[in-house]
Order: C-alpha cells, then sequence, then structure tokens
C-alpha cells in the first residue's frame, strides 16, 4: 500500500468522470488503526497467543465498528506483512498527514508485566484523549 485514495465517479452526458483524492483532503477527520508487529516481527507470543496476530484481529474489529459508527477509518496494515518503523509511519504520513485532527491507535500486546490498558499520546497532544480512553476501559 504506497498510496490510498478515495474515488468518486460521475456520469454526465455518457461522460465518466473519476476524481482521486487523497482522504486527508476529503475528511475532516481520520481514524488511523495500525495493527502492531506483523510479518517477520511476531511481538510477544506465549500461551499459543501472537501478538501480530491479535492485533490485527482487534484493529480489524475497531475498523469494521468504527465504520459501522459511520467514522472514517483507515489500517496501516490488513494482512501479515513487515512493516519497518519509517514505513510504519510513512503510510500514516503519505495518506492521512501529519496534522492534529488525525487521530492513530496502535495495538499492542505487551507481555513485560504491569497491569491494564497503555495509552501513549504524542506530546504536541493534550492527553485529554488518551485519558477518556483510559476510563472507559
Amino acid at each position: 500500500m504506497k498510496d490510498t485514495f478515495e474515488f468518486e465517479s460521475t456520469m454526465n452526458n455518457g461522460k465518466l468522470t473519476i476524481k482521486m483524492e487523497k482522504p486527508r483532503e476529503v475528511y475532516d477527520k481520520i481514524v488511523v488503526i495500525d495493527a502492531g508487529h506483523g510479518g517477520n516481527d511476531p511481538g510477544a507470543s506465549g500461551n499459543g497467543i501472537i501478538e501480530k496476530e491479535y492485533a490485527l484481529k482487534i484493529s480489524e474489529y475497531i475498523y469494521d465498528r468504527l465504520r459501522e459508527l459511520g467514522l472514517d477509518v483507515k489500517m496501516t496494515r490488513t494482512e501479515d506483512e513487515t512493516l519497518s518503523p519509517t514505513e510504519r509511519v510513512n503510510r500514516v504520513l503519505n495518506a492521512f498527514g501529519n496534522k492534529s485532527d488525525v487521530i492513530v491507535i496502535s495495538n499492542h500486546i505487551n507481555a513485560g508485566g504491569g497491569d491494564g490498558a497503555e495509552v501513549i499520546y504524542a506530546l504536541r497532544n493534550k492527553n485529554t484523549l488518551s485519558n477518556l480512553i483510559l476510563q472507559e476501559l
């Protein structure tokens, strides 16, 4: 997935017009779901659980649910593929830009100890959304 585009087709007087725009040009807000790990990076594993597989399943569920709610949402990967950290960031930036109204959710299943959920937010942002997410979990 090098570039992501939204397509709009219209037919006028027998002439087909196809308009291609990047999602950033079409929507006010975008949610990007990132399924952590993938490909030759399995992430944590134990008790028959491989992180990359569950991260993708969870991401697909969130994607489907947000679409049902009418939100505009995209995914960085939809199959078991290897993404370098740079490629993962570039997939978000190339398609959706680096604006404050782009929400990125990266799903991981940590195995390093500790309790509960972890919500990380960009230092340029306030922690308002991350705190609301944690309160709802």
